[in-house]
């Protein structure tokens, strides 16, 4: 499973930063009109190319295809949550989430409990409360991004449509998060 989660990683490196060997960018004469971030259109027609060619590259795309079909269950999931919603509060740093008197990291255990598997303690208080929302946070940021290049590499809609509400449910909530 590690060999797995390192090509994809590799994979979403190179789809990103454009380098994979046989897949170079046809430089234009002109910048790309098409709105991306990472690539351009043709960078991903190039990219679906080369999975097609490349057996690892083509195992890799699959785990992250198979990723994004697990959005939004396995963030519902993991966080004991209903629904998808963007975190109530900003976050505090992730260092901080570590069990005070052993320093390991704790355990979060839906809906709201905070476990050190050294001493079976629930740590509630701040700021370790405000702690397990760094990975909310983070696992919807890479979700959208997952989405995204899901949506890319094989034009379904509901990929799009996933990432698109990730985006807005930040939309809507960021302006509250500089109170928090």
């Amino acid at each position: 499973m590690k060999i797995i989660r390192i090509l994809q990683i590799v994979l979403l490196m190179e789809l990103s930063l454009g380098i994979l060997a046989g897949a170079q960018t046809v430089i234009a004469s002109g910048p790309s009109l098409d709105p991306h971030l990472f690539l351009t259109l043709q960078d991903f027609e190039a990219r679906k190319a080369f999975v097609q060619r490349e057996p690892w590259a083509k195992a890799a795309l699959d785990e992250v295809l198979r990723e994004a079909d697990g959005f939004p269950q396995d963030y519902l999931n993991r966080f004991g949550l209903i629904k998808v919603a963007a975190p109530e509060k900003a976050a505090q740093w992730a260092h901080r989430y570590v069990c005070p008197e052993t320093g390991t990291h704790l355990e979060f255990h839906p809906p709201n409990h905070n476990i050190c598997p050294d001493t079976g303690k629930d740590y509630q208080d701040w700021p370790i409360s405000d702690a397990h929302y760094h990975y909310m946070h983070d696992m919807l940021s890479h979700d959208a991004m997952v989405l995204g290049f899901a949506y890319r590499m094989t034009g379904k809609e509901i990929y799009a449509q996933h990432a698109a509400e990730i985006l807005k449910l930040y939309a809507d909530k960021y302006k509250d998060y500089a109170s928090s």
